[in-house]
């Protein structure tokens, strides 16, 4: 009887056996084939290999999500006297806003998501809440206002026939100052530490530069024959001024009396530089084109046609593409910066002129 019992017992014990181990067997079958709970690295290598067969990867992924869902072009239109607003995932303008007459420059305060305008025909200043997508505020501007620059305080707004920039509070819309700079001053560009302001003056062929703590004139340089326009790379340590001859000067910030010279197209006037810092964008207005031209070696690349008389260029936050406004055809041209070639075109209310690309 003993003995029976110890049979019955290795018999019981040999099917226990057998049965944790199927049952260990099946558990670790159903771990593995689970999504959600496979082994410390294998998990990553399951999605890389996925998104392998998709065309995609982490960087990319990243980049996507990166990317600026909307880009919207603000543009400046002379006559009629308009600020439009274009859907650029669309090509289509979504609103107009009318202006006092004679509309000139615009600046962009990101500090107040506000746009601001030079009314050069009524000496004004317009000051547009984008976020409205209208005219909140108007100031005075002096004599036949122009270039204009915003600050955190302050205002600086060019008057030409009486060869000063203004100092406008910011706050109070009333003139604190003014600075007497060259002959002719227009267009203005601001140091990224906002301590300078420079100042180019198309009559006596130079830039003033003004002390933006103290609002002084401070120094003053030679911007090469009949400056246009001028623009600073993106790390500061070149000034391009686009001259209509068709020649760029190039200024060295340290130590701007060792320039040189650089041919692109007639009629040069607006510069852009691609935020990666390798190439600048000219506008050629006379030859219907722009140019662009490596920083590095501070030569011609390649030149593309555009539409009738353009008259700004603005590029995209990737440096991939450029938007550059045709005064005369009344278009926008779309420039794949990339292949060095215009990808399309589309139509856009009469005269446009100064853009503001905004990407959010």
């Amino acid at each position: 009887m003993v003995r029976r019992d110890i049979q019955r017992t290795r018999v019981l014990g040999g099917i226990g056996i057998v049965l944790c181990i199927l049952a260990f067997v099946v558990v670790t079958l159903v771990i593995l084939q689970s999504p959600g709970l496979l082994p410390v690295g294998q998990e990553n290598q399951t999605q890389e290999l996925q998104q392998e067969e998709n065309g995609t990867g982490v960087q990319e992924q990243e980049a996507e999500n990166e990317q600026p869902k909307e880009k919207f072009l603000y543009m400046l239109h002379t006559t009629p006297s308009l600020l439009s607003i274009v859907d650029l995932e669309k090509n289509d303008t979504v609103k107009e806003i009318s202006l006092s007459n004679g509309p000139h420059e615009m600046f962009y305060d990101q500090g107040t998501d506000e746009i601001y305008i030079t009314n050069k025909a009524v000496n004004t200043i317009s000051v547009v809440n984008r976020e409205k997508n209208d005219i909140v505020r108007t100031i005075k501007g002096g004599n036949s206002p122009e270039g204009i620059i915003v600050t955190d305080k302050k205002i600086y707004v060019t008057n030409p026939g009486d060869q000063v920039v203004l100092v406008i509070n910011k706050a109070l819309g009333s003139i604190d100052k003014e600075i007497h700079v060259g002959e002719d001053p227009s267009h203005m560009l601001l140091s990224q530490d906002q301590r300078k302001l420079y100042v180019l003056n198309r009559g006596s062929d130079d830039i003033t530069i003004i002390n933006t703590n103290i609002d002084a004139f401070i120094d003053v340089w030679f911007a090469g024959d009949n400056p246009e326009r001028f623009a600073i790379n993106p790390h500061e340590r070149f000034m391009y001024v686009s001259s209509l001859n068709g020649l760029i000067t190039i200024l060295p910030m340290k130590q701007p009396k060792e320039y040189r010279e650089m041919r692109v197209g007639l009629g040069a006037s607006e510069i852009a530089f691609t935020p990666n810092n390798i190439l600048a964008i000219t506008v050629n207005s006379d030859e219907n084109t722009i140019s662009l031209t490596s920083l590095t070696q501070e030569m011609l690349l390649a030149t593309v046609d555009v539409g009738v008389n353009p008259s700004d260029v603005v590029i995209t936050q990737d440096g991939k593409t450029a938007y550059v406004s045709n005064a005369g055809s009344n278009t926008i041209s779309i420039i794949d910066l990339q292949q060095k070639v215009r990808v399309a075109e589309f139509p856009v209310s009469k005269d446009p002129q100064r853009l503001f690309l905004r990407e959010e």
